[in-house]
């Protein structure tokens, strides 16, 4: 009876070429997409961003409440650090001026040609 059961567990762990293989990721994406690397390389936001002009240091323009303020970018992600030369601002550098500093979305700077 012993042996019954031996060859009934072997079995059990052989498969029927009926049933598909477990393959590696890779080789299922080659397969069916055509897919060569497992790794996809997409711009990053800063990328995107340079191949418009825009990069730290930057002096850029955007609309703010009805009027136009100029400053420079000093962060670009989803959207951008614009710190805008202000004698009331929160921030100072090592001249001594003062800056406020915006958060504006990428699409709404547009590049500054003054200096």
């Amino acid at each position: 009876m012993s042996s019954l059961n031996t060859s009934f567990a072997m079995r059990r762990k052989t498969r029927s070429s009926a049933q598909p293989a477990i393959l590696p990721a890779f080789s299922l994406a080659h397969g069916l997409f055509g897919h060569n690397d497992t790794r996809h390389s997409l711009p990053t936001r800063m990328q995107e961003a340079a191949s418009e002009g825009l990069s730290p240091g930057v002096r850029v323009c955007f609309c703010y409440q009805g009027g136009v303020l100029s400053g420079i970018v000093t962060y670009v992600g989803k959207t951008a650090t614009v710190m805008v030369e202000d004698r009331s601002g929160a921030y100072r550098d090592r001249q001594g001026r003062r800056y406020s500093k915006y958060r504006v979305p990428l699409g709404h700077l547009t590049v500054s040609l003054e200096k």
